[in-house]
């Protein structure tokens, strides 16, 4: 049986804000009057699809309804329970997750739940969905990087205590700092929750910018009126839901029957729950892998994935294409149809291939198909504008070209015909060695003079990026490669430092990969690192010297690794 307190002994009051939920934040209090509970799902849908079709409505209530019942072992204390709350919930959602998956191949949501019992708040994920806490002013994450399928985690909260949810996309967009400033000096909980939403569209207003707020407060006593409404109850949830886009969070019908009835007659109110999967199966876990996958090389620069899974390569010592197939461990020639000097850069689409040679002899983006065929080379015949030591490319979503142009300290872009288009001319930020684009017009590249992370917007304003973890500003050298993955987060190659830095768009460290994860990394620097949308992979070159010698040929080596996550 469930040890009973002093009635109201250690109770919270609990606010709560949200914006833009997509499919919305349930709460519900319990039947319970020695001691307090509160439940809060919060679930948003992955593609931004799912949530609306009639299939997704159906899985959402599924969800909600079968959580709700779950805990009601919990919420009633009628029924004796008192087994492990963390197993409980883990089991809960692997359920949950089990079940649709089998249906759809897939899950289609991100979800958390919310279970506070007392003083002690736990909490469960599936999918991406980002939490901070906040106490004594300290920002912490609730949340790290993805272990398994399902993740469970507790903190003991107390009066003035915080938590903030929110999606990856607002978390990859807003710092510790703004949320800590926000959240502690609004006056209003549902201000903070739309400042944030609005603060984390400033890169890009199509992202998913919900989020939630929950405050904890110690209760005063209620009046006789609210009391008797409340009876048998030591906690009053109030709901503030904004409204985006003509949808409104509605919980009247719910909130009634709180006032009303016990706990677990909601539930069957709530509808019928279909009893699934009885056995639990294990939790397949999702661990980031480090892999070395090939070496061998001599200078290799720059590698990218085809649709095909095959690496394409290039290496200073051969003035071809390099392929190496992962499945089969073969390396062969491309045969291209070209001659290249000194190759720096290669990107894939789905049915070409991009190089840049970085050569003055021979400074050109050449656009071949996966036969080796050339197609064009860039600048094409007619426009008024020549590169010099073309150093990296990369694309936008309509396909336009960005070329860092390095030996005229500018940036270039051409439309996807290979147009010219627009020169973006470099000034406190020059010589620009690796490029990415990010969203919105917003590119990142690296300045090899100032040994910095640029952002510049779509027209051509420039802005140094700091790199931080909590307070500690952290310092590049030589950076040379940059990329951006599937998350919008940041990977720069900090050469100079042996080693690649994960960030947020913000400057916020994400990750440190050294020779610690990667074998090898502190002999052959980091040339490259690049994010492939065929594998979902990040693969990282190294080499141990900038160009190829005959002489010194025994000392030209160089390896690529591949981030599985």
């Amino acid at each position: 049986m469930i040890k009973k307190t002093t009635k109201g002994e250690r109770s919270l009051r609990t606010i709560v804000a949200s914006y833009d939920t997509d499919g919305g934040i349930y709460t519900l209090p319990t039947n319970d009057s020695a001691k307090f509970f509160g439940l809060i799902i919060m679930v948003t849908s992955v593609d931004n699809k799912s949530q609306t079709t009639a299939g997704g409505i159906v899985e959402k209530n599924f969800c909600i309804d079968f959580i709700e019942s779950r805990l009601s072992l919990y919420t009633d204390i009628y029924t004796g329970y008192s087994g492990d709350i963390e197993t409980l919930l883990k089991n809960i959602l692997n359920s949950i997750y089990e079940k649709i998956y089998q249906e759809r191949g897939f899950f289609p949501f991100n979800l958390c739940v919310l279970f506070l019992m007392e003083n002690v708040l736990y909490f469960a994920r599936i999918g991406d969905l980002v939490g901070y806490n906040i106490k004594d002013r300290v920002v912490e994450k609730i949340f790290f990087e993805h272990s398994a399928k399902v993740e469970v985690n507790k903190t003991v909260v107390g009066n003035g205590d915080y938590i903030f949810l929110c999606s990856k996309e607002t978390s990859n967009c807003i710092n510790r700092n703004e949320i800590r400033r926000y959240i502690l000096y609004s006056q209003e909980l549902q201000n903070a929750s739309k400042e944030l939403a609005l603060l984390a569209g400033r890169y890009g207003e199509d992202i998913n910018k919900s989020n939630l707020i929950l405050k904890f407060t110690t209760s005063k006593k209620l009046s006789n009126t609210r009391s008797n409404y409340f009876t048998n109850r030591a906690i009053t949830i109030y709901i503030v839901c904004l409204f985006l886009l003509g949808f409104t969070l509605i919980l009247g019908d719910l909130a009634k029957m709180i006032g009303e009835q016990k706990a677990t007659e909601i539930f069957r109110k709530r509808g019928q729950v279909v009893n699934i999967v009885e056995k639990i199966k294990e939790i397949t876990p999702w661990e980031k892998k480090y892999l070395l996958i090939v070496e061998g090389f001599a200078v290799p620069y720059d590698v990218a994935e085809g649709r095909d899974k095959k690496l394409y390569i290039v290496d200073d010592k051969d003035n071809d294409v390099i392929v190496y197939n992962p499945k089969t461990k073969e390396i062969n020639k491309l045969n291209a149809e070209i001659n290249l000097v000194f190759p720096t850069a290669i990107r894939t689409t789905d049915d070409s291939i991009f190089i840049a040679d970085f050569s003055i002899l021979n400074s050109y983006i050449f656009q071949l198909d996966f036969s080796g065929d050339l197609i064009k080379k860039v600048p094409v015949r007619g426009d008024r504008i020549r590169l010099k030591n073309p150093k990296s490319i990369d694309f936008d979503d309509e396909g336009n070209w960005y070329v860092c142009d390095r030996g005229n300290n500018r940036i270039v872009k051409f439309d996807k015909n290979g147009r010219f288009v627009k020169i973006f001319r470099l000034k406190d930020y020059t010589s620009p060695n690796g490029i990415a684009y990010w969203q919105k017009g917003i590119i990142f590249y690296t300045s090899k003079d100032k040994n910095v992370l640029v952002r510049m917007t779509a027209d051509g304003n420039e802005e140094a990026v700091k790199i931080y973890n909590e307070q500690r500003e952290i310092k590049l050298s030589e950076p040379s490669s940059v990329s951006v993955d599937k998350n919008k987060n940041i990977f720069i190659a900090d050469t100079g430092n042996n080693r690649v830095i994960g960030i947020k768009p913000t400057g916020e460290l994400i990750e440190i990969i050294d020779k610690e994860k990667l074998e090898g990394l502190g002999s052959f620097p980091p040339k490259s690192v690049k994010f492939s949308k065929y594998s979902g992979s990040i693969f990282i070159v190294g080499s141990r010297t900038n160009n190829y010698n005959e002489i010194n040929k025994s000392f030209c080596k160089g390896r690529i690794w591949q981030i599985i996550y």
